[in-house]
């Protein structure tokens, strides 16, 4: 029941106290198994907030198939002709109340292929841009990309080889970028390339994956799931706000909630 800020401050939850997160020890879960108890028998009712997504069928994308190498430096979009995944309504926010609009935060993603690599370009519109950690914390401006690898009838259970989450922060200057891996499937992501530059609405991050630490090998007409998430943290003070182009706001343990992302 309390946020990461009021985590870091409570010894209950000092054990695993890290940049990237902050777990409960013994007693965290102590008082957490007691918040669900009351919960369960109607002593207590906890504030939540209810992320509800109203698209009305799962949100599909394809990546459009490329030849040679793609140079994640070039000047202007690396794929022109591709459909956008677009991060730009209320209901993609997951505190909306934070939200002043599009101009605010909101994003524009675009996917490619080949047979070594998967390639990610994600415009972001942020009018506060603060630079992130190096070793990123879900609290701070920058992406992360949730990638599912594993056979449809599979997908949609929380954790397991084959989900993966690949987190990349904002940076004080343009330039190479580093990814991390989430908290989930160990993913070499040494491997990864990733280039970061500000843009007069905000920045550009981009990405080649190789398909070996995925573990899977492309095909057209092939699938994978996949999120885009965008975080923005416009206050140090203000906690931040995350806005998401399928998930429900907990890929990290939803997996089922993911997009599809489809090789044309």
């Amino acid at each position: 029941l309390l946020n990461r800020d009021e985590r870091r401050k409570n010894p209950a939850f000092q054990m695993y106290n890290s940049p990237g997160d902050v777990h409960p020890n013994a007693l965290g879960h102590q008082l957490m198994g007691q918040a669900l108890a009351d919960f369960l028998l109607g002593r207590a009712a906890p504030p939540r907030v209810r992320f509800v997504w109203h698209h009305p069928t799962q949100p599909v994308a394809t990546a459009k198939r490329v030849a040679g190498a793609v140079d994640l430096e070039a000047a202007g979009p690396l794929f022109p002709g591709a459909a956008p995944m677009l991060i730009d309504r209320k209901d993609q926010i997951l505190q909306p109340a934070q939200w002043k609009g599009p101009a605010d935060l909101s994003a524009r993603a675009t996917a490619a292929w080949d047979t070594t690599h998967l390639y990610l370009e994600v415009a972001v519109t942020d009018d506060r841009v603060i630079p992130g950690q190096q070793q990123p914390d879900w609290g701070d401006d920058g992406i992360e990309f949730f990638l599912d690898t594993r056979p449809t009838p599979k997908r949609g259970v929380a954790m397991g080889p084959g989900y993966y989450q690949i987190l990349v922060p904002t940076l004080a200057a343009d330039g190479p970028d580093a990814a991390y891996c989430g908290k989930m499937e160990p993913l070499d992501v040494a491997r990864v390339r990733a280039v970061y530059r500000r843009t007069p609405q905000g920045y550009l991050i981009r990405l080649a994956v190789p398909w070996k630490i995925l573990k899977w090998t492309p095909h057209p007409g092939a699938n994978i799931g996949l999120d885009v998430a965008v975080n923005d943290r416009d206050d140090p003070k203000v906690p931040r706000f995350k806005a998401l182009w399928r998930g429900a706001g907990d890929d990290f343990t939803n997996a089922g909630a993911l997009g599809t992302l489809i090789s044309h």
